[in-house]
């Protein structure tokens, strides 16, 4: 198999108005304002203490929302090296033949397909993952647990990346502008997507319905693609070669 690496191309505060309701010109004297209605005064106590609550809740909230946010920004980073681990074992675990060219990092509008692997048996776009971690699925909706040497849970942990996709959302956006591409360019293919588990302690806990194809070993991904049937014969493979060779592939969409 040969590996190919596509280029990388692609206030101010606004300060509280001071004063409240029953202030007024500095006039003197006792008779400046009137008497004040006690009904009045207790309003504006009632008034200030909403104020102050609000303003306590408000921070309250504004510190869980940073801390979620630094959470979930501590996942898609995890995610992200989990990505690369995954895309480095994959490309040296695939034992596919000569006439297979795997990319490296292909990136549309859609964002980015971590291995893209061109042979006889068509396309598939594949993420793989090198997590340490139980990964569950319910469609497109992800996420992993991780667990000790002794089998404890040891937290929750979100596989979104930063745009808030999960791995199947993240792999289908570039594949279907990838495969409209390629039929606007007189190919109809079908983009097969595929999510590969390569470290050794992954493996799936609760899964229904997923939208790709996901292995827990690059074996079985290569033996998958082998009961597939061959759609693309030696020039037909050289056609879509070269529509990535041009420099199209990476920037189309």
């Amino acid at each position: 198999m040969r590996v190919v690496e596509l280029p990388d191309d692609f206030g101010g505060d606004q300060g509280s108005k001071s004063g409240s309701a029953l202030s007024g010109p500095a006039l003197s004297g006792p008779q400046a304002f009137g008497p004040v209605d006690p009904r009045l005064a207790a309003d504006a106590d009632d008034r200030r203490f909403a104020s102050r609550l609000r303003d306590t809740v408000g921070a309250r909230r504004a510190r869980e929302q940073a801390q979620l946010e630094d959470l979930r920004g501590s996942d898609a980073d995890t995610l992200r090296e989990a990505k690369k681990a995954g895309a480095k074992h994959a490309l040296t675990m695939l034992q596919l033949g000569d006439e297979w060219i795997a990319y490296h990092a292909y990136r549309n509008s859609g964002g980015e397909i971590h291995q893209l692997l061109l042979g006889p048996h068509g396309l598939v776009a594949m993420t793989s993952l090198h997590l340490d971690a139980i990964v569950h699925c319910n469609g497109d909706k992800w996420h992993a647990e991780r667990v000790d040497r002794n089998g404890q849970a040891l937290g929750r942990m979100s596989l979104d990346d930063h745009l808030g996709r999960s791995p199947s959302k993240a792999l289908h956006e570039p594949a279907d502008v990838l495969e409209k591409w390629l039929l606007s360019s007189g190919h109809h293919l079908v983009v097969y997507r595929a999510i590969l588990l390569n470290h050794p302690s992954s493996f799936k806990g609760e899964w229904h319905r997923p939208t790709v194809q996901v292995f827990t070993s690059a074996s079985g991904l290569v033996r998958w693609l082998n009961g597939t049937p061959e759609v693309l014969d030696r020039g037909g493979r050289r056609q879509i070669e070269s529509l990535f060779g041009a420099g199209h592939g990476h920037h189309q969409g």
